[in-house]
């Protein structure tokens, strides 16, 4: 029931997501806004649970601040001076408050975990809006790759799974999943290249391969960083908020460390 629950919703989806990608980036920038907002507030709400106080609204802030000066530029960007002045901003507001807390231990444990939220979730999530201005079709090359290595390896390790990844951190995962997605996202992208010609995106066949094996990777690791998490908070999801899906930190953890990874490699290994 849970497979069958899990396809519904990403049919649904994906036709939402088809037409921000080519229609309209407006909705698209919209999405993944929205989904690093409430993954943020699903972070710090776990977070909660083993009784650390984050700083919610410094990450809030820190995220907004971000998305401004992203979408102020024409054509949408980011610029490496403004990008280091936002990091002066964003330590402001971490690093100074917990210099008044009473209690030291807290005070630092809050100041550790804000600044691992607002790295993880919006340093590295933020990427996602480039991706899409950039290109529309590498925007569909990363979530294409993505979602097909997370797709494989779930079903792939769930049918015949033996060997335990990282079972202290994620008991389900599999070295055969892994494998196998990436074997999966390999020739998904070898057939890519053959259908629509070595055009497609700007890159070679062997670059196309190379790229998808090394998303599905970067992918994994997302995955695991989230994992880590929830373990140390003792839960399962990250919310419920998506039925057969969990929260929308859970679906956005592969794409996390992803994104910005992609990024690089587009525009300094083609």
């Amino acid at each position: 029931m849970e497979r069958f629950v899990r396809i519904a919703v990403f049919l649904v989806f994906l036709p939402v997501f088809l037409f921000s990608v080519f229609q309209s980036p407006v909705v698209y920038d919209i999405i993944i806004i929205g989904a690093l907002a409430g993954a943020l507030i699903e972070y710090h709400l776990m977070l909660k649970k083993t009784g650390i106080e984050t700083m919610l609204w410094a990450n809030l802030l820190f995220l907004a601040i971000c998305i401004y000066e992203f979408l102020n530029r024409n054509p949408p960007a980011f610029d490496i001076l403004k990008v280091f002045a936002l990091m002066i901003i964003y330590a402001a507001l971490v690093l100074v408050p917990p210099i008044f807390n009473k209690d030291i231990k807290n005070g630092m444990l809050s100041m550790a975990f804000t600044v691992l939220g607002g790295f993880y979730i919006i340093v590295l999530g933020v990427q996602l809006l480039q991706v899409i201005h950039l290109d529309p079709y590498y925007a569909l090359f990363l979530f294409g790759v993505v979602w097909i290595y997370d797709s494989a390896a779930y079903f792939i390790g769930t049918a015949i799974g033996r060997h335990k990844l990282l079972k202290p951190v994620s008991p389900k995962k599999s070295i055969e999943g892994l494998l196998g997605g990436l074997a999966v996202v390999a020739i998904a992208a070898l057939a890519l290249k053959l259908a629509t010609g070595a055009r497609f995106i700007g890159i070679d066949t062997g670059r196309a391969v190379l790229f998808a094996v090394i998303l599905g990777l970067s992918a994994q690791a997302g995955d695991l960083t989230e994992s880590l998490i929830k373990r140390f908070a003792g839960v399962k999801d990250s919310s419920n908020i998506i039925p057969g899906h969990g929260g929308l930190l859970d679906k956005l953890d592969s794409f996390l460390l992803a994104a910005p990874v992609f990024i690089l490699l587009m525009k300094y290994f083609i």
